[in-house]
């Protein structure tokens, strides 16, 4: 078979493994933050007020991700207020990391110029298991479509690096444009791809040395295009934010351990889970960020070494660190409230494993005893990417998997609980969120939720504890006077109620208007009875 034949043939198997493997996720239903924060119940999204969320760059700033999803939205539901279809989320998923995989093939072809090699690291980045979690998870859908605007900004940078020799005439490309423009809406998808700038000086100094200083002076302008992200994002984020951060001078050492993390779970992605439950102040309390930082910086030592005999698998392991700084917690970001690492955060950076992966393949052709291994990891990364699809079938699987792993974390115990309300089985919700407070005390959130729970199963009293304790953690909280006000009413404690609903709307929380008439009629009959009996 011809080289250019197995070039326009490799695309399409490539195609047919992602399908083969991620295909059933299309069944999957709505999970986790699809429902509770992006999609069904972000009221701009579901009204189509596109505008408004362009307009306003609060928490993560990701109006291109947005707009995507609300094409399809249209695609799927029209204009109308029908419910969304998580089948045509989970298939604009899957096409895109099906572009993705096909970006990287011709990006690789680019680099090493061997099809058979592109093709070996185009699977490794489709099949590995890490990858399950960004694809098959619809709120991934930013960094999928962020690294799909970041493939093709690279492609054509890349390809315009090889056949250029001057930096005028660089500039002066059509392709130097579109790539330039397209790290736009990269950044515009998801801001962790704003290392992309970083990624392109390394990779031409170790594939094209010579057209290093083209490189740097061709990507300079993009550091002005990523100051309106490090200027917006930052400024937005959640004020829970401020509570994961440990001192500054402690966040290298939650890197160091977050990217060997990283580094050990491509190399053996066994007991992958949604949350790991580790937050910065577990992690700095023990001794295992100081001893992966005892093995990263022997890594990084190995590295220099690798780079004098192996320049291409070097520049691999590079970009795929590079790839996760954003999130390695070298700055603190809201996540790390639940677990300093994900398994999504890998996604942008497995770029750089299919690079070293494709270039052991060329190392293979006079060492064939590695080709040998590249295949038998091959084979063990398919089968546990079999295994872990499933994982998402519902949010149930979801967090029960990650409480099998570690269940002395918060995350998963409070999201076991939500599991069991939607469920209607309160009492073990109720054993869940204990666990919950348990690990977090004063998370007002898992109190109000078990506060609930009691009163649906009319345990009253100690549905009236929690409300107590959350307000006397949060009193500027509308919401739970206002879910204290119903208890007091189903109880017949009107006087309370209506008490409870007045500092709920002094507090700006919804009120109707009818149901404080309500109470205050039930109010006026009950004193009536009592004054004349």
């Amino acid at each position: 078979m011809t080289y250019s034949t197995r070039k326009r043939i490799y695309p399409l198997i490539l195609i047919a493994v992602t399908f083969i493997l991620f295909g059933r996720a299309i069944s999957y239903p709505f999970v986790w933050d699809d429902e509770r924060s992006h999609l069904t119940a972000n009221e701009n999204f579901m009204q189509g007020r596109l505008k408004a969320i362009w307009d306003n760059p609060g928490g993560m700033y990701i109006p291109v991700a947005y707009t995507g999803w609300y094409l399809v939205k249209l695609i799927s539901s029209g204009k109308g207020e029908a419910p969304l279809k998580p089948s045509w989320f989970h298939l604009a998923n899957l096409l895109i990391h099906c572009i993705n995989v096909i970006l990287l093939f011709f990006l690789l072809d680019h680099l090493l110029g061997n099809v058979d090699a592109a093709l070996t690291g185009a699977l490794c980045f489709t099949m590995h298991p890490l990858q399950v979690e960004s694809v098959v998870w619809i709120s991934e859908f930013r960094g999928l479509l962020a690294t799909f605007f970041s493939l093709a900004s690279l492609n054509l940078f890349i390809r315009e690096l090889q056949r250029t020799e001057t930096i005028r005439r660089f500039r002066n490309s059509n392709n130097y444009l579109f790539a330039t423009l397209l790290f736009i809406p990269a950044l515009l998808s998801k801001p962790s791809v704003i290392v992309l700038p970083v990624m392109i000086p390394v990779i031409s100094a170790f594939f094209y040395p010579e057209k290093l200083k083209i490189s740097l002076k061709g990507i300079w302008p993009w550091f002005i295009l990523m100051l309106p992200i490090l200027i917006i994002t930052p400024g937005h984020l959640s004020p829970d934010w401020k509570a994961v951060s440990v001192s500054f001078l402690l966040n290298p050492l939650i890197a160091c351990y977050s990217l060997t993390f990283y580094c050990l779970k491509i190399l053996f992605p066994f007991q992958l889970s949604p949350c790991y439950g580790i937050t910065p102040s577990e992690l700095i309390h023990s001794f295992l960020p100081y001893f992966y930082t005892l093995i990263f910086s022997g890594g990084l030592v190995g590295l220099l070494r690798i780079y004098k005999k192996q320049p291409f698998i070097a520049a691999g392991i590079a970009v795929f660190l590079i790839g996760l700084l954003p999130s390695s917690g070298i700055i603190a970001f809201e996540y790390q409230r639940f677990s300093v690492t994900a398994d999504r955060y890998a996604y942008f950076g497995m770029t750089g494993a299919a690079i070293t992966v494709a270039s052991l393949w060329l190392t293979g052709k006079n060492k064939s005893y590695i080709r040998y291994i590249l295949i038998l990891m091959g084979v063990v990364f398919l089968l546990l990417n079999v295994k872990q699809v499933p994982v998402w079938k519902s949010e149930f699987s979801i967090w029960s998997h990650a409480y099998n792993l570690n269940p002395n974390q918060w995350a998963a115990s409070y999201n076991m609980g939500v599991s069991y309300d939607k469920l209607q089985q309160y009492n073990k919700a109720i054993q869940y969120y204990s666990n919950a407070i348990r690990f977090n005390p004063s998370d007002k959130n898992v109190l109000v939720n078990r506060a609930n729970a009691y009163g649906k199963l009319k345990q009253f009293n100690e549905s009236l504890k929690d409300y107590h304790e959350a307000l006397r953690i949060d009193d500027k909280d509308g919401s739970i006077y206002y879910n204290r006000a119903l208890t007091y009413y189903t109880m017949g404690n009107f006087k309370k109620s209506l008490e409870d609903l007045h500092a709920a709307s002094a507090r700006h929380f919804p009120v109707d208007p009818d149901i404080l008439q309500l109470i205050s009629r039930k109010i006026k009959v009950n004193e009536e009875r009592i004054n004349h009996p």
